[in-house]
């Protein structure tokens, strides 16, 4: 039989210290050894089992445990959650999300990007289990991936991954079976990710480039390279390609709606001085269909990258640099999304729109100076 009145613990902030005192409000703030004492995450309930008071945590949600003590009332089983250990979740999340890519419920290249995230994620939370991660916890990643130099963008597409492997979890069950699962979901969505704080995205120069090209001297990272700078197509695009969808007598290169983030067919332009170094790669490997049957691009990449002395440049940066590039040119925001695929012209104004500003001011001082100037 369950108390009618569910609680947090204040719990003594020393670690040695196993004192605890029973706060129904979950506000309430004392002190103990000298410190200041801290609220639970969960709310419990007291629970009578075999004759014997006891607590139980049920669920960071109050509401969650006023259920629990109204099932006790009702007779209803009080059954235990199961947890469910991180390498547990990790493989469930693996094999989900091969699932959904048969089903043609996300593209390959989003599948491949939550699994990108989870190397990461696994490196800092491998041993926890999904109940046994907290806010606190999600905060302390952040600031752990923000102390090594990763950029906001980055540890937000983790949080994000993160959240995508509750999401999973408890889409395949229900508030009734996993309260606690349901209730750490909606805690941790409530985590704020990095604003952006308007900061520009990071695009290569024109130097930049130059020396990007001089030092990739490997033929496999340098057709690849000249592949994305001239394209905007993302990483997984490039290095998924084969030459069925690369038409060289077109010009363009047909990409089929499951490789695309967008879930849409799309066909890119290939610019005239690309045609000759593809037809030379093609030569050079007539028997592979793919352009890229080599799996070791990604240590040939890094070694490019550290040769050039660049800093917060992934193969990501090329797609910026296309499209920032174009907007500097005299391209338009319209043209450039739809080149990039973008979902919604929002997406690209919100990334680019700063670029195109620029190159509008930029006109405009020209302008004046030309022909204004002289009234």
């Amino acid at each position: 039989m369950a108390s009618n009145t569910p609680f947090k613990k204040l719990v003594c902030s020393n670690p040695k210290c196993k004192q605890w005192k029973m706060d129904r409000t979950g506000k309430a703030k004392d002190a103990h050894c000298g410190l200041p004492m801290e609220l639970s995450d969960n709310w419990y309930v007291r629970i009578t089992v075999r004759g014997k008071l006891t607590t139980k945590s049920v669920s960071p949600r109050k509401r969650d445990a006023e259920k629990f003590i109204e099932d006790c009332r009702e007779g209803r089983a009080c059954a235990s959650e199961r947890d469910i250990s991180w390498a547990d979740a990790a493989e469930n999340g693996a094999k989900w999300w091969s699932a959904l890519v048969t089903k043609k419920k996300i593209s390959q290249a989003t599948a491949d990007h939550y699994a990108y995230r989870m190397v990461a994620l696994t490196e800092f939370f491998e041993g926890h289990t999904l109940l046994t991660i907290s806010k606190g916890d999600l905060e302390d990643y952040m600031t752990h991936r923000a102390e090594l130099g990763r950029a906001p963008a980055t540890i937000n597409h983790e949080v994000k991954a993160l959240r995508k492997l509750y999401a999973l979890h408890v889409d395949r069950t229900s508030s009734e079976e996993s309260p606690k699962l349901c209730g750490k979901y909606a805690d941790l969505s409530r985590v704020e990710l990095i604003p952006k704080d308007g900061a520009k995205v990071r695009f290569l120069t024109e130097d930049e480039i130059k020396l990007l090209l001089d030092k990739a001297t490997t033929p496999l990272v340098r057709i690849a390279t000249l592949i994305a700078l001239n394209t905007g197509l993302r990483r997984a695009n490039v290095l998924e390609l084969n030459w069925k969808e690369v038409r060289l007598s077109e010009r363009v290169i047909n990409l089929p709606a499951e490789k695309m983030k967008s879930r849409k067919d799309h066909t890119v332009d290939i610019p005239v001085h690309l045609v000759e170094p593809l037809k030379t790669w093609r030569a050079s490997q007539p028997l592979s269909p793919d352009l890229f049957p080599d799996v070791h691009f990604r240590t040939e990449w890094d070694k490019t990258i550290d040769a050039c002395g660049f800093t917060n440049v992934t193969f990501h940066t090329l797609r910026h640099t296309f499209a920032s590039q174009f907007l500097m040119a005299g391209g338009d925001l319209s043209t450039l999304s739809e080149i990039l695929a973008h979902a919604d012209i929002a997406i690209t104004k919100n990334i680019y729109g700063h670029l195109s500003r620029e190159h509008k001011r930029k006109a405009t001082d020209e302008f004046a100076a030309a022909f204004l100037s002289r009234f």
